[in-house]
């Protein structure tokens, strides 16, 4: 081969392999097939491998690449950091949510990708309204608390405990089941906490029913509102438990006030020696309803005469029979 041919050919090889300059791939750094991207997950239905490969991806954004700007707003990574749930497709620049993506039951029906008034857009077109995404509205946050993902989230968090192999899954639904017990106990002493205080400060638990908000605006959901503010166990129970198990219906306060009453009962009632008397008086609330208080009067062991208020009792009838008949019931706890 002559000489100049030669270098012909060695010039345009060098061209062919010459690298890109840095401007040219500063948003390019992920390709646009990256097998990852959550817009590949939201028109297939999924299987156990392709649940297991999306939620143990990661949702870091490539190194240098810059989100594109719409109406002077853009996605910020900052956001997946303490959101390990929350998924940015580069080729959509959209949000979404991988955990409802996965189990979010007729979110995975293949085709169902279009944004629809029943479904999140964080699992079916993608959210991408970033202006709203925090601050005030914080539509991201709105769609973590909603029971809908809080519901997914366990789903996913049990796939991926059972989904490691080499690990027992008994021990592992086990730990989980444990786990979310232990959270429950908590938000529920402290539940009890609120109920036991307002009870010794004579104050009513109940208030006006709001019919805007759909709740009661009485003492004991301020008060359990405002600690939650200060106690994590509490705000981690009204943010996560299920609507049916929060533990601040009217029933489930009823119930707690009256476990309360025979817990409180049962000590009086152990601390009476061997001499001791009973104090009752009948009479009528605003209601018209005929009732009985009843005390006790004893000496402890210090010899010191005590009084104790064992409650009130309702009364069907005023004679003798009728008084002894709710009366006995009483002392006896």
């Amino acid at each position: 081969m002559e000489p100049n041919a030669k270098r012909q050919k060695l010039r345009q090889t060098t061209l062919l392999f010459k690298p890109a300059s840095a401007s040219s791939t500063r948003n390019n750094t992920s390709p646009v097939n990256d097998i990852n991207d959550p817009a590949n997950y939201i028109s297939k239905k999924l299987s156990d491998d392709d649940k297991l490969s999306f939620l143990k991806s990661k949702s870091d954004l490539p190194h240098n690449f810059e989100c594109p700007v719409t109406a002077g707003r853009k996605f910020k990574s900052s956001w997946m950091q303490q959101r390990p749930w929350l998924r940015y497709s580069i080729t959509k620049d959209r949000a979404f949510c991988a955990d409802c993506i996965c189990f979010g039951g007729k979110k995975n029906i293949p085709g169902n990708t279009s944004c629809s008034s029943n479904l999140s857009p964080f699992v079916s077109c993608g959210f991408s309204n970033w202006k709203k995404a925090t601050g005030k509205d914080n539509y991201i946050d709105q769609h973590m608390l909603s029971e809908a993902h809080q519901t997914a989230e366990e789903m996913a968090h049990c796939f991926l405990a059972t989904s490691q192999p080499g690990k027992d899954i008994v021990a592992k639904l086990s730990k989980l089941l444990s786990e979310q017990q232990i959270r429950t106990k908590k938000g529920l002493l402290s539940i009890i906490d609120v109920i036991i205080k307002l009870a010794m400060r004579g104050a009513p638990l109940r208030g006006n029913w709001v019919k805007k908000t759909g709740e009661e605006n009485g003492n004991f959901i301020f008060f359990v509102n405002w600690k939650s503010e200060f106690d994590k166990d509490l705000k981690d129970h009204l943010e996560h438990a299920s609507k049916n198990a929060k533990f601040t219906s009217p029933r489930i306060q009823n119930e707690i006030i009256s476990l309360c009453e025979s817990i409180i009962r049962e000590r009086v009632i152990a601390t009476v020696q061997t001499y001791w008397s009973v104090m009752a008086d009948e009479t009528t609330d605003v209601s018209a309803m005929e009732q009985m208080s009843i005390c006790i009067r004893f000496v402890n062991s210090n010899m010191e005469v005590c009084e104790e208020f064992l409650g009130f009792v309702k009364l069907t009838k005023m004679d003798a029979q009728s008084v002894f008949d709710v009366l006995i019931p009483t002392l006896k706890g």
